[in-house]
């Protein structure tokens, strides 16, 4: 069979070079009238199974081959009514594989389109140009309601955004089983769904206890040790606190600033209290010393009281 690892080679002349076996190719007569379901094995990958569609119709030397290269595939026209150098295979159309984004080749010309039903088997379906059409009308708002949903969570916008989401699978699953109207239908609920969500009550709040943290921190100077140790523990709970935010979870950091703010109020009653007590240590002697000098002098006036 030759050496079929050379990526220059596309499937038409592997054909020709016969490194392809037969029931590597999946053969499709025209007209296109039902729909012919194919997972496309990668044409560089040895594994058996079908690696490319052939669909003729009508004179036996033009036919166009469907092939994958990777993530993608690839819609070649072949018309070997021409001779060699004549432009006998000619490039028709791909098959993207994007994550969130259906693709759908049309060929009004020939009369068929591929539908590309789920990006990880490389499923394919081999329909009608009608039936393509109403596909990727379905593709284009499912595009349209993943790009509502990606807005949404990006503007915090979460409140009602899991019900968007989930109608949103649903609809991709509807895609996937070739039902392209109700595939449309639940796309269409998704985005209105999506542009429809709020920005929950969590988030302001989290937010404004962040920002408040954020300026306390800031304005904070403490210098006993107790209380700069609880600085640097509140330090820690905002930048925590800003990550649990920046993932969208609010609630905890809401807790999280709430923390902070009670470190620092705790901080600064530590430092209240420990400075009270310093001075008092440090003023102590003095006073001890002044209330000795004090009685020594009220003795010596006593003792001249006295005498006199």
């Amino acid at each position: 069979m030759g050496d079929s690892s050379n990526e220059m080679f596309s499937s038409w002349s592997r054909m020709k070079l016969c490194w392809l076996p037969s029931d590597w190719v999946q053969e499709i007569s025209g007209p296109i009238n039902r729909v012919t379901r194919i997972s496309l094995i990668d044409l560089d990958d040895r594994t058996s199974g079908i690696h490319v569609a052939k669909i003729t119709w009508g004179p036996f030397n033009q036919y166009i081959l469907l092939e994958r290269r990777g993530s993608n595939g690839y819609i070649l026209f072949a018309d070997e009514t021409k001779d060699s150098g004549k432009g006998i295979l000619t490039y028709n159309g791909a098959l993207h594989s994007y994550q969130f984004a259906p693709e759908v080749a049309l060929d009004e010309t020939h009369g068929f389109s591929a539908i590309l039903l789920d990006n990880t088997l490389f499923k394919v379906a081999i329909a009608s140009v009608q039936v393509g059409k109403t596909a990727r009308e379905a593709a284009t708002i499912l595009n349209n309601a993943n790009v509502a949903t990606s807005r949404a969570y990006d503007d915090n916008r979460l409140q009602g955004l899991d019900e968007a989401k989930s109608t949103l699978q649903q609809a991709y699953q509807a895609y996937s089983n070739e039902d392209f109207e109700r595939a449309r239908q639940l796309a269409y609920l998704a985005a209105t769904k999506a542009g429809t969500s709020t920005t929950p009550q969590s988030y302001y709040d989290a937010t404004q206890l962040i920002n408040l943290l954020d300026g306390q921190l800031k304005n904070a100077t403490f210098k006993t040790k107790e209380a700069q140790s609880l600085r640097d523990q509140a330090a820690s709970l905002y930048t925590n606190a800003t990550v649990k935010l920046d993932f969208k979870r609010f609630d905890e950091a809401k807790t999280l600033a709430q923390q902070g703010l009670s470190l620092l109020q705790e901080a600064r009653e530590k430092e209240r209290v420990q400075l009270i007590v310093g001075g008092i240590q440090f003023l102590l002697p003095g006073l001890v010393a002044g209330i000795g000098i004090s009685v020594i002098l009220f003795q010596v006036l006593r003792k001249r009281k006295r005498a006199v």
